[in-house]
């Protein structure tokens, strides 16, 4: 997440493409998410007990072994992290571009309780999600995993569909976003201004000392 915020964090910085950005993190967290939510559902005797998550199964795996289920989901685990990381903050400091000359801090602090709010609401459905489950790969579900008859193939968690429907919700919306970045746009008027001032060999401080010598006579 740090490596991410520090990396996508100043590239936008630099060019200001907060909108393609945020979209293309979002693209690459969804498609980090998928190995973490498939689980595995065989027939195997040490697995009758309950479904493993492919994602817990592999990664304590790849810890002792070199599978390459195992650092699949290493390296999701890391895309993820690097990629939704930065979305927060990059969208943080767009909020911040756009409403200038606005209160910054107030701003800010909106974004970060009503993030928080929504994910606090989002957690008991999630735990309710993630008992669903849809079937790929030839396996059979009943839609929970308390029930599931364990026919071979696989199963998708509902919580990771849930993530996936947020994310895609949230990628539509966004991709018709187009709002002035004032800050920017001020930013840009004022370094144009500085241009000019250098281009016409006059310094602020020697009209400032001729207005003086005026004053005084």
């Amino acid at each position: 997440i740090v490596l991410g915020g520090i990396l996508v964090g100043g590239y936008v910085d630099h060019t200001k493409q907060y909108k393609r950005v945020t979209l293309a993190c979002l693209v690459l967290s969804g498609l980090c998410l998928l190995p973490l939510g498939y689980m595995t559902n065989s027939n195997n005797a040490e697995d009758e007990e309950e479904n493993v998550p492919f994602g817990l199964r592999y990664l304590a795996e790849a810890t002792t072994t070199t599978t390459t289920s195992g650092w699949l989901v290493v390296f999701a685990m890391l895309g993820l992290g690097f990629f939704a990381g930065p979305i927060q903050p990059i969208n943080a400091e767009l909020a911040v571009d756009v409403i200038y000359p606005g209160d910054e801090t107030a701003v800010e602090s909106v974004q970060q309780i009503g993030g928080n709010l929504v994910s606090a609401l989002l957690v008991p459905v999630a735990q309710w999600a993630a008992r669903k489950q849809i079937s790929v790969g030839g396996g059979t579900s009943t839609g929970t995993s308390d029930d599931d008859d364990g026919s071979g193939g696989g199963v998708i968690c509902g919580d990771l569909i849930l993530l996936l429907g947020i994310t895609v919700l949230t990628f539509v919306y966004f991709r018709g976003f187009d709002a002035q970045l004032k800050r920017s746009l001020a930013d840009s008027r004022d370094d144009e201004m500085r241009e000019q001032q250098d281009g016409s060999g006059v310094e602020l401080s020697d009209i400032q000392f001729e207005t003086e010598k005026l004053l005084v006579v």
